[in-house]
């Protein structure tokens, strides 16, 4: 199965619609992964026009990636395969390029892929890693090949899984359960808003007097990931859940399946996981206490004369939907409509098992909401890997029939007319962050509040000009 094979269930009618899909391929989600690894190589067995999609990167949703420098050896490159190669035995060339990489000074990892095109010749490609690694004392890796069964977030969760469980690591655990790692973290650019969200999260350890070694993938090196091995506990979070378990079982240390704390609800979740996790539920609840009464008294104002009854919508991944579905229903907004541009496995590991807060804890009332003891009801219309023009189509028909006040949505629907617009997750070409402004946590709740009562207020000011697409 690859971008455009149809799901289970989905009806005939568009089941024959043979457009292309509302996501991005597998070798983006690769690029992705290297671009967050400063120190990390990819060579990708694969005709040339992979390359050229690191420009949906570089250049456009980063303004600071790496992957390409002049003068200089891209991070990421290719073989340049075509099908007068593929026939033949390329075991020495491909050894001479990953040998290439490898021989770099500033090469912490290298990875290696292929496409299914190359894979035809059963090349043994962790053999040839193997040859490198041993000639050369680096780390060079095999990513696990699903290449017919993949999207852009499929292929990142690969390299992680594929960093796992190469790098070298030995255990070297307190004994305390004061030190904790973070897998599964999505870092799609190095600007200042996922700077902010490592802050963030730091920020939330440390409340819980709890030592983040790690965040994979954060924009940090390999020397930096391996600190993974002083973990006593990893959070899993859903952008490499098989990345988490290879981990906890190579270093024997406790594994925690968390969620993306986005919002404020899902925060509170991420923190008393957290907390009953290492023994700090009385500090989560302290903390809790205090950034709500740092947080809600802010809204005050913001919920009845800008969001009260307002109808969102929201198009991206399922992982952020979860924490958008609850910052809706506590802004006093009905989320009408959502869009998942994955393929549809992705939504199983966007909830988290989150344990219900310890019965010895007295939570006040509005913790126990926010928490998650009403669910707040799901869109009318959600659709799920839908294809590009089915997309399109529906959101044209949203706005002209004006039946959404603001569009939460990565670039996929960032055109959209007759509503205000927020652009958020991957890919965000229009949209950038030069200063360190976080999305999640609950100070990054305050900052996604106050983009979308910006654009909703951008939005009524242009209607009032007459504008027509408004």
């Amino acid at each position: 199965m690859d971008a455009s094979t149809p799901p289970e269930g989905e009806s005939p009618e568009l089941s024959a619609d043979l457009t292309v899909r509302a996501t991005l391929p597998r070798s983006i989600g690769l690029s992705l992964a290297i671009n967050a690894v400063p120190d990390a190589y990819l060579l990708l067995d694969s005709p040339h026009c992979a390359f050229r999609r690191l420009a949906y990167i570089q250049g456009n949703h980063d303004l600071e990636s790496t992957l390409t420098t002049f003068p200089g050896l891209p991070r990421v490159t290719n073989t340049e395969l075509s099908p007068l190669k593929v026939i033949k035995n390329r075991d020495a060339d491909l050894r001479e390029q990953l040998l290439v990489l490898a021989s770099r000074p500033a090469s912490g990892a290298v990875l290696v892929d292929a496409v299914a095109m190359a894979q035809i010749t059963a090349t043994d490609y962790g053999r040839l890693c193997d040859d490198v690694a041993h000639e050369t004392g680096r780390p060079v890796l095999a990513v696990p090949h699903r290449s017919l069964t993949s999207d852009y977030l499929t292929a990142y969760a690969d390299v992680t899984e594929a960093l796992a469980a190469g790098l070298p690591l030995s255990p070297r655990r307190s004994g305390t359960r004061r030190r904790v790692a973070i897998v599964g973290y999505l870092w799609d650019r190095n600007e200042g808003d996922h700077r902010a969200n490592r802050l963030e999260l730091h920020r939330l350890f440390q409340a819980l007097d709890l030592d983040l070694v790690a965040v994979w993938l954060s924009g940090q090196t390999t020397a930096e990931l391996q600190r993974v091995q002083e973990a006593d506990l990893i959070i899993s979070l859903p952008y490499g859940r098989r990345a988490a378990t290879v981990l906890a079982d190579r270093l024997g240390c406790q594994l925690v399946r968390g969620e993306v704390p986005f919002g404020v609800a899902a925060t509170l979740r991420f923190l008393f996981t957290l907390g009953a996790a290492t023994g700090r539920e009385a500090a989560a609840l302290r903390f809790a206490e205090q950034e709500l009464a740092a947080v809600l008294p802010k809204l005050k104002w913001a919920v009845p004369f800008a969001f009260l009854h307002r109808r969102l919508g929201y198009v991206g991944d399922p992982h952020l939907y979860v924490g958008m579905r609850d910052l809706a229903a506590l802004l006093g907004c009905s989320l009408r409509f959502a869009a998942f541009t994955n393929l549809p496995r992705h939504a199983r590991d966007a909830e988290a098992s989150t344990p219900s807060p310890p019965s010895s804890l007295d939570l006040p009332a509005d913790i126990r909401l926010l928490l998650g003891e009403a669910v707040p009801p799901e869109p009318a219309t959600i659709l799920s890997y839908p294809h590009a023009r089915e997309l399109e189509q529906t959101l044209e028909r949203l706005g002209r029939d004006q039946e959404l006040d603001l569009l939460v949505t990565n670039s996929f629907g960032f055109l959209t007319r007759r509503m205000g617009i927020v652009e958020l997750g991957f890919p965000s070409y229009h949209s950038h962050a030069l200063a360190e402004r976080p999305f999640l946590g609950t100070r990054g709740a305050l900052s996604v509040v106050e983009r979308m009562m910006e654009a909703l207020r951008a939005f009524e000011v242009r209607a009032a000009r007459g504008d027509p697409d408004a």
